[in-house]
């Protein structure tokens, strides 16, 4: 068989397999071809294509023999005379072409050594060059090894005590296999009575690659007297840590193996605090990483070093290393200070597993672990469909409205965006100037079939059914696309993101039951006032240059909060649900322009609307007990 290990680099590459042995002759002979992601996560590639599948009748070869060098010759195969017969077996890490090469890594040159039929994958010398998938282009995870190799130095510093030193461990990493050690020989603590404990150990021989954002990450296991330490404590010791430290792992670099320079250290909060015992209290495995950029395209040594600077409160496990690798993340627009490992995601909270991918922190709850409790998503608008998921439009024959689009979107391909319909900004004149979006046209080409003389538009959500004992969370993300060349007080463009009930005099009305967000009309100061106007939603001129315009915002409302902050509507809400057990409210979001002038932007934009139901409290009791203090 022939494996095509990672990628065959977005071209098609010839596979040839033997068909065995046991299939010749048989006339029902099935191939299956199977593809296994191995896991749930940075799965976003195009995926596998096969064509020209074909069956084909080699020559034959004379595979009778006596002793094995009668048999034919096959590369990276290894013959063994049988019974009369030549049987192969494959020999590893054996290559034929270079494409035997490939180690799925992007920038790596991948050769076949003719001479000894073996892989030599080295990193590209191409500054330009970055992979942003997770790459390993060196991997030392000491599971091979029965003793420290030769080239590596292990120091212990004077007055250190001698029993306590950097070792291999038989079964101390994170699969029981072995691992970098420094402690007793037991493995059970760094400590020695009344003498400080101090040493290090060098590993030379690492390439950096050149490109992107080169880091050393390893697995560390780090047990020392910052274990009991409190987040308050640790804050407290920060403010001291120039002036005096506690156990410190450190590891420095060194291009010459002489001059060495710090580059990281466990204890000054950037990301680890002194220690990987975790949230629950338990002593961990965790993956730490640090940048190496300044050493990128040399050869650099490691030197990792432990040092406890007093002689007291040294009964920690210590130090385990282990799956040392060089690593390198890619710095975007879109990513521009990237993770380097899971240490720089960890939120600290039992109820989620923290993870670094391809420089992007994953959170993921821990659903069903006792203790934890997550909301639960009642109803979700996401928009990603041709229709507005059942809302209703005010202005639907407008050729400015709300509507399913897809010019802007925070997840999936589309949103909810008052604009001009298969336009890109949200003005409704439509002439040959090149200005028209701003207004630049003759009134009766601006016109709009409702007969508004600007455009404006209400879009209502479907109703939403609240259950007595129960409280929400609404959560919604908003884009403000607008022209801030009108002033963003008193004159300009004006929208709200409502909860709203229907009236029960007026069938064909709502009565607003909490304002969630506003901007200008309504919601502004007078005399204007930057910081005084608008509702969660930020003005220029007060403390941003620039405002809330032009970025997407995350807003989230806890709806028993929203409600006894609220008014008179919102007390006859929250009594219809105490006296009847449930009440049915809307979400509803309004855009009026000012004018036709100056409406050039994208719009207003609301997506991955959500009305979450929280969890109960610790105590069993329901979250909400309507009513309000």
């Amino acid at each position: 068989n022939l494996t095509v290990d990672g990628s065959t680099s977005c071209a098609f590459t010839s596979v040839n397999v033997l068909v065995p042995t046991q299939a010749l002759g048989e006339s029902s002979v099935r191939f299956k071809f199977l593809f296994d992601s191995v896991e749930g996560s940075a799965n976003d590639n195009e995926g596998v294509y096969i064509d020209d599948v074909q069956v084909v009748y080699t020559c034959d070869l004379d595979t009778s023999c006596v002793i094995a060098s009668d048999c034919p010759v096959l590369p990276c195969q290894e013959a063994q005379c049988v019974s009369g017969g030549c049987q192969y077996t494959a020999v590893e890490n054996c290559c034929a072409t270079n494409a035997d090469c490939d180690d799925g890594l992007l920038c790596t040159d991948d050769v076949c050594d003719s001479d000894s039929n073996t892989c030599v994958n080295t990193i590209k010398a191409d500054p330009s060059c970055c992979d942003s998938q997770d790459p390993t282009y060196s991997n030392l995870d000491f599971d091979d090894l029965t003793e420290l190799p030769g080239e590596w130095t292990v120091d212990i510093a004077n007055g250190s005590a001698d029993t306590i030193s950097w070792r291999l461990s038989d079964s101390g990493g994170v699969a029981g296999s072995p691992a970098l050690y420094y402690g007793n020989e037991a493995g059970t603590t760094y400590g020695a009575a009344n003498q400080v404990s101090k040493g290090s150990i060098t590993l030379p021989g690492f390439v950096i690659p050149p490109g992107g954002d080169p880091s050393v990450r390893f697995d560390l296991q780090l047990s020392t007297e910052f274990d009991s330490l409190s987040s308050a404590g640790f804050d407290a010791y920060l403010q001291n840590i120039q002036s005096t430290f506690l156990d410190r792992l450190s590891v420095y670099v060194s291009t010459d193996g002489d001059n060495f320079q710090l580059v990281w250290r466990s204890e000054d909060g950037q990301p680890l605090k002194g220690t990987t015992v975790n949230e629950n209290g338990e002593l961990a495995w965790l993956d730490v990483g640090f940048s190496v950029l300044p050493y990128a395209g040399q050869t650099v040594s490691l030197r990792f070093e432990f040092d406890t600077l007093t002689s007291q409160f040294n009964d920690g496990q210590g130090v385990y290393v282990d799956n040392l690798r060089i690593s390198q993340v890619c710095p975007s627009a879109e990513l521009p200070n990237p993770c380097l490992s899971d240490a720089w995601c960890v939120d600290y909270d039992q109820c989620t597993t923290d993870a670094c991918v391809q420089g992007g922190c994953l959170i993921t709850d821990n659903v069903g672990q006792p203790g934890c409790c997550f909301a639960t998503p009642v109803v979700t608008y996401d928009f990603n469909g041709a229709d507005e998921q059942g809302w209703a439009i005010s202005n639907p024959a407008d050729s400015v409205r709300w509507h399913t689009s897809n010019v802007k979107s925070k997840e999936g391909p589309s949103a909810l965006r008052f604009g001009a319909v298969g336009g890109l900004d949200y003005s409704s004149c439509q002439c040959a100037s090149e200005n028209a979006c701003d207004g630049q046209c003759q009134p009766a080409e601006c016109s709009l079939e409702s007969g508004l003389a600007s455009p404006a538009s209400v879009a209502t959500s479907p109703p939403f059914v609240l259950e007595a004992g129960k409280d929400y969370t609404i959560n919604f993300s908003l884009y403000a696309g607008l022209n801030l060349e009108e002033g963003p007080l008193g004159f300009s463009e004006g929208f709200t993101v409502k909860l709203v009930i229907d009236d029960p005099i007026d069938a064909t009305s709502k009565l607003a039951v909490a304002t969630l967000v506003c901007h200008a009309l309504e919601c502004d100061a007078y005399p204007p006032n930057a910081c005084t106007s608008g509702v969660n939603f930020e003005y220029p001129g007060c403390n941003d240059p620039v405002g809330d315009y032009d970025q997407w915002l995350d807003y989230s409302f806890a709806l028993s909060e929203v409600l006894c902050a609220g008014g008179t509507f919102a007390q006859t809400l929250v009594n219809t649900v105490q006296q009847t057990g449930s009440a049915t409210l809307y979400l509803e979001a309004s855009m009026k322009t000012n004018n036709n002038a100056g409406n050039c932007k994208e719009g207003l934009i609301i997506d991955d609307i959500r009305f979450d139901e929280t969890c109960a409290n610790a105590d069993g009791t329901a979250a909400w007990d309507n009513t309000c203090p």
